[in-house]
């Protein structure tokens, strides 16, 4: 089974473990408080952590430790992300009830947004802005269930895991280059480090003050999973899915923490459902879902759409007789008639009703590149960059990937169009080969310092 279904896999398995968690986390503070639990989860996790670090990092310890200029971060995100803002989840979810709490959570994306656009890092689009403003009024309509019903307290709740939300959103973003940089286990182990010591000293009052003998074995089950399972071991998975799916094929699967947030509430501590509270949480799912589609990009969607129609119009033989004779793909003909021919056999041989949905479905909706230049720029992995130099359209991208990654190396073919590795079977592969050979060898780094890149897009500035 391949990495994309285990992760997959993995994510389902954690928003089912996460959606649990809330009904099981309200039962364990309605018997000990949110105090002496928050004493309980920070005094564990840092030893957990350090534990898992000590033994994957035993034949070189000094991996495990963050280089000194990003010590700020570290300590920024652990006051933000663990002490500042499971501190007050814990707080509006004692005053709230498990479903309340899961789907204002999921807000979360929404603030997301909201930063980055602030900070200039996205911009804010109108299908954005509209899925936005539509979430957040269905929150409000979700919260004006409550304090109508004149559930003030758990309103209150509510309105204090927004903020909540706002605080794992700036996390979110502040954490990215270091988690990308050091992985979730160091990032995880370390954060703690910084945000479990302030939390400790408030709440301990509160764990002395505790009668933990007369709790039943109910808590100290809720208590393991709250903390074992799904602070600690769900956190790190869910890293590991993000680098692997990426973070905007995983997002939207948070979507299914409610529904079963929901469903464990009822069935174990009786939370009721109104009318107004369900179309609340109708709308706010409905709106961060809008909100966070990508951007239409008009030329190549009307493009993609296009071939798509076609294909189902006409199907694969008439598409691929004049898709397979496209500008960057006759040189394979001058080359090789014969390879040609059975290029187009194989195309026309594609289901149609596959190959429009592809093509409309995917690859007519993805993001440029160049919207996802800030991502690339991070990419430390050793990468082999290959252009046909009569491939027009990839050319200019093909140097601006070069320039944005450090590792990079750039490959141009001559007298090579789309298809480079049916036009130049063998220099394709000796490429390839040297490439590999180079990487194995530890002789591939990044790019020289003395030889900085003035501008990933080039002499003609930014397009």
């Amino acid at each position: 089974m391949s990495a994309a279904r285990w992760s997959l896999i993995a994510a389902i398995a954690t928003m089912a473990v996460w959606g649990v968690n809330f009904p099981f986390v309200k039962y364990v503070l309605e018997h000990m408080g949110p105090g002496a639990f928050l004493f309980l989860r920070f005094a564990t996790m840092p030893l957990l952590g350090f534990a898992l670090l000590a033994i994957v990092f035993r034949r070189n310890p000094r991996q495990a430790l963050p280089a000194r200029e990003d010590w700020p971060r570290f300590a920024v995100c652990g006051l933000l992300g663990h002490a500042a803002h499971v501190g007050i989840v814990t707080w509006g979810m004692d005053l709230s009830t498990p479903f309340s709490s899961s789907l204002v959570l999921t807000s979360g994306p929404l603030f997301t947004l909201l930063i980055l656009a602030a900070l200039g890092a996205e911009r804010l689009r109108p299908r954005q802005l509209v899925g936005t403003l539509v979430a957040f009024a269905g929150i409000v309509v979700f919260l004006s269930d409550k304090f109508a019903g004149g559930v003030v307290r758990a309103g209150l709740g509510d309105l204090v895991l927004l903020f909540a939300a706002s605080l794992f959103s700036a996390y979110t973003v502040a954490v990215r280059p270091i988690a990308e940089r050091y992985g979730p286990l160091i990032v995880l182990a370390w954060t703690l480090a910084f945000g479990a010591p302030p939390m400790l000293v408030l709440c301990l009052t509160s764990f002395l003050e505790a009668d933990l003998t007369g709790l039943n074995a109910m808590v100290w089950v809720g208590l393991v999973w709250g903390i074992l399972v799904s602070n600690f071991l769900g956190w790190l998975v869910w890293v590991w899915v993000n680098a692997v799916r990426g973070i905007a094929r995983s997002a939207p699967l948070q979507y299914l923490m409610p529904p079963i947030a929901g469903v464990v509430a009822w069935l174990t501590l009786g939370e009721t459902f109104t009318w107004l509270k369900v179309l609340g949480a109708a709308i706010t799912m409905a709106g961060v879902g809008s909100g966070a589609h990508p951007a239409q990009y008009e030329v190549f969607q009307r493009d993609a759409k296009a071939n798509a129609e076609e294909m189902r119009a006409k199907g694969m033989g008439a598409f691929a007789a004049r898709y397979g004779r496209g500008p960057a793909r006759v040189q394979l003909e001058a080359k090789d008639p014969r390879g040609f021919a059975e290029f187009l056999k194989n195309l026309a041989e594609h289901s149609a009703a596959g190959s429009a949905n592809t093509m409309q479905g995917y690859q007519g909706r993805r993001p440029s590149l160049y919207a996802l230049v800030e991502d690339i720029k991070r990419i430390a992995i050793p990468a082999l960059i290959i252009a046909g130099d009569e491939d027009d359209i990839t050319i200019e991208t093909s140097l601006m990937l070069k320039r944005a990654i450090a590792t990079a190396g750039l490959a141009v073919f001559p007298k090579t169009g789309h298809a480079m590795n049916l036009e130049e079977p063998a220099l394709f592969n000796q490429t390839l080969d040297a490439f590999l050979h180079q990487v194995e060898a530890g002789r591939w780094g990044p790019r020289d310092a003395r030889s900085p890149v003035a501008s990933i897009y080039g002499p003609g500035g930014k397009p």
